[in-house]
């Protein structure tokens, strides 16, 4: 029969940032992350110091110029306060974030990775915006 169910608290948030991913092989999970010609960083074409690099994402809010709802995204509309992003826990400088001009829901961060990586091979890498994060996801590069 009909009923009703117990009550559940739900925290809401403006913000839901989230890295797009995809799956190469069964088992394996690689962020959707791109060199500066747009081709996927990976275990065979990692990232180097120094590089700017374009992480795929969605679910941020508060941009300059807000598309109509499931339009493609306008020209201009870029975040209005940039997120931030760490790599193995040190923070890493984000350049540029907003909506993919023509996409629905897609937005690029780009950052620039440190001149000196921190050691290890992959690295966790996480973006946050206001008190929201995305998940972790490990981020292939090349050590001098």
């Amino acid at each position: 029969g009909l009923g009703v169910s117990n009550a559940v608290p739900v925290t809401l948030s403006p913000y839901a940032p989230g890295v797009f991913q995809y799956y190469p092989a069964a088992g394996d999970t690689e962020a959707v992350i791109t060199h500066a010609d747009y081709s996927l960083v990976t275990a065979g074409k990692p990232a180097v110091p120094g590089e700017d690099l374009v992480v795929w994402m969605t679910g941020f809010a508060d941009v300059a110029v807000v598309p109509d709802t499931g339009f493609e995204s306008p020209l201009g509309a870029t975040v209005t306060t940039l997120p931030t992003a760490s790599l193995a826990g040190a923070n890493v400088t984000v350049i540029y974030a907003g909506l993919t001009y023509g996409g629905i829901g897609l937005t690029q961060v780009q950052i620039k990775l440190p001149g000196a990586l921190p050691a290890g091979n992959p690295l966790s890498l996480q973006v946050s915006e206001s008190d929201s994060s995305s998940q972790i996801v490990l981020l292939w590069v090349k050590h001098p």
